[in-house]
């Protein structure tokens, strides 16, 4: 089991080693796929399969940019579809600082029986994490935990971000 796998694992979310370039920024906000895309897919349906969901292949991917300027939040959401893959990729296109303050990136993992267990992602410029979107296990427990997420006030400035997800 990898660093990835196990992270996802062990609270629903994890980022990626490599953060984003500039390029592949500047690619996102204009609304194209990074370069990268069907390799991460290929290597999410493998961790996904353990989880029950091997028969869901993730096939169709949607770019969906979310942009909040000052004063606005996103409130917290589950990510599960009928047809939406188990998991998908937040990706922070600005700069926390900088272009923003506040705004930062919440999940919430809500376990049966248990308090809710909410964190905040450290997500800097470029950052991509891979959430669970769906119900998916939890190391050490059993049944599954569902994971929100959302993002909060943004203070000064825009906070610009964008998710990947995988029909099925």
């Amino acid at each position: 089991m990898d660093s990835l796998e196990t992270e996802l694992l062990r609270q629903g979310w994890a980022l990626l080693p490599q953060p984003l370039d500039e390029v592949a920024r500047e690619a996102i906000k204009a609304g194209s796929l990074p370069d990268w895309a069907d390799a991460v897919r290929e290597r999410l349906q493998a961790i996904a399969q353990p989880w029950g969901m091997g028969r869901m292949q993730a096939r169709q991917p949607r770019l969906a940019l979310q942009v909040q300027d000052a004063g606005q939040a996103l409130p917290l959401m589950a990510s599960e579809t009928p047809d939406g893959f188990a998991l998908h990729l937040v990706m922070l296109l600005s700069a926390p600082g900088r272009d923003f303050d506040g705004g930062h990136t919440l999940a919430v993992q809500q376990r049966p029986r248990q308090q809710s267990r909410p964190m905040v992602l450290p997500l800097t410029l470029g950052s991509v994490a891979v959430c669970a979107s769906a119900r998916h296990p939890l190391a050490g427990r059993q049944g599954a935990v569902t994971l929100r997420l959302g993002a909060g006030t943004v203070l000064r400035g825009q906070r610009l971000a964008a998710t990947l997800h995988w029909h099925v």
